[in-house]
């Protein structure tokens, strides 16, 4: 799998996880829901669906 995908249902409160191939911020990213997105190919992760950080790694 390449995304995981950490979110907070916004209906019941919920928080969730999912892996994922897919993901296309224009139609999977909800902001109501508090939604976290890594892409763990590329190291990156996103929290608000449109910039992409560098996740960094810990050297000890």
């Amino acid at each position: 799998m390449k995304y995981l995908v950490i979110a907070t249902n916004p209906i019941t409160g919920e928080q969730e996880a999912f892996y994922t191939d897919w993901f296309q911020a224009d139609n999977h990213f909800n902001p109501d829901a508090d939604m976290v997105v890594i892409d763990l190919i590329h190291h990156l992760v996103t929290f608000d669906g449109e910039t992409w950080q560098d996740i960094e790694q810990d050297q000890l």
